[in-house]
């Protein structure tokens, strides 16, 4: 055995055995423990273990030898060490790989980082947060990787803009992102639209991207959030469940009072009546159907879509069948809105001895006032509201007897 050298690498034999026959008659034959069709003396590429050498010469005569090839106590290792960005966004963060043992001549090949390059060091780069990972081959094809690292760049910075606004969603309107030292601006829209500029025209309400590039290369992210005006409460009272081919009546409660409404409602349906404000569908088949109000108020178009579950059957509840005779009464409310806080109702002519009367919140949650009437022979009612009951907002009134009931909205004013 004339020389022999440890396996330094990790995943693959790289061991050396050099060997010479000494006497005999040339030529010879080796035949290897490990691989007995190998007739070469010498071996490369071993891993660690026990390797059983037999040479014959040309006359027959036969040597033997054992080496044992032991693993390196230093192994080729790759290491990475990284330096975060400045800030966050500017790409000066820098990778450098290290490499311990093994033989000179390394490739380089990055995985996880936006680089095609084979370079050990690599600066200027842009990072987010991402897995980096070296894989390095030396001059003898010994491949070895990194352990991942992580890397972290600094947070973003938030920006002094106007975070939240209110518009009109039908109009055009503008979101301001300036801020003192920004040079870039990149926006991305609800509907994934891009845009550039400081101050853009915003195409639907929801949130909005901004990122701002100032003149260091540094990278501020934040977002602007758009909602249709707080003041309009779009609202459509309507039951959430009725039963196939009956009447089903829509009435925009929306506050404050639309100028006009336009409805949009399935093809399916039946339609029995449209109203500026009212509509009476009915629906043919079970399922669940949206019926979509578009309401005007000071010259600004909101939607309300509003769901309804139409059923084979529906239970009646505690109530009781209508009698023989009895039919729906309507009603008034003169004048609308009121303004002296006491609600004039004109009952139609046909209407019930007995019934109750209730004030209810836009909403349809609260009761705010609610008085019992019998035996009314009069078609006028003065409805006096206390005071410290309500304020000036939109109302739901109800009048309802044992087999009838009827809503209209009404706009207090105190």
């Amino acid at each position: 055995l004339l020389s022999k050298t440890q396996n330094y690498c990790e995943t693959s034999g790289k061991a050396i055995l050099k060997v010479t026959a000494l006497g005999g008659t040339e030529p010879y034959k080796a035949s290897w423990s490990d691989s007995p069709n190998f007739v070469e003396l010498d071996r490369q590429n071993l891993k660690a273990g026990n390797y059983a050498l037999k040479v014959i010469d040309s006359k027959n005569c036969e040597a033997s030898l054992n080496a044992v090839v032991e693993d390196s106590t230093a192994k080729m290792t790759a290491k990475l060490t990284y330096s975060q960005p400045s800030c966050f966004g500017k790409a000066d963060a820098k990778l450098i790989a290290t490499v311990a043992g093994g033989r000179n001549g390394y490739k380089y090949t990055w995985s996880g980082i936006t680089y095609d390059g084979s370079d050990s060091e690599i600066a200027a780069l842009a990072v987010n947060n991402e897995n980096a990972q070296v894989t390095v081959i030396d001059n003898f094809g010994c491949e070895v990787k990194s352990d991942p690292i992580k890397l972290i760049s600094p947070a973003a910075l938030p920006l002094n803009i106007v975070k939240n606004k209110e518009v009109c969603p039908s109009k055009a309107f503008e979101i301001n992102g300036t801020v003192a030292d920004g040079v870039k601006y990149e926006w991305t829209s609800p509907l994934n639209k891009k845009y550039s500029g400081a101050i853009i025209t915003g195409d639907s309400v929801g949130v909005y991207k901004i990122v701002v590039t100032n003149a260091l290369g540094c990278v501020a992210v934040d977002n602007v959030t758009i909602v249709p005006n707080s003041v309009v409460k779009p609202f459509t009272a309507a039951p959430s469940e009725a039963p196939i081919n009956k009447e089903v009546i829509f009435v925009d409660l929306t506050n404050p009072i639309v100028t006009s409404v336009k409805w949009l409602y399935p093809s399916t349906s039946k339609l029995i009546a449209e109203e500026p404000i009212r509509l009476k569908l009915s629906f043919p088949a079970a399922g669940t159907y949206t019926i979509t109000s578009k309401i005007t108020v000071a010259d600004c178009i909101y939607t309300y879509n509003k769901k309804i579950s139409i059923v084979e059957q529906i239970e009646d509840g505690e109530f009781s069948p209508p009698t023989v005779g009895s039919q729906n009464f309507d009603f008034s409310i003169l004048p609308n809105p009121v303004t002296d806080g006491i609600i004039k109702i004109k009952l139609s002519e046909n209407h019930p001895k007995n019934f109750t009367i209730s004030l209810i919140s836009i909403s349809g949650t609260q009761v705010v006032f609610s008085k019992k009437f019998e035996n009314v022979n009069e078609d006028l009612l003065l409805i006096d509201i206390p005071a410290n009951l309500i304020q000036s907002s939109n109302y739901i009134l109800t009048l309802e007897n044992e087999v009838s009931r009827n809503a209209k909205r009404v706009l207090i004013l105190n």
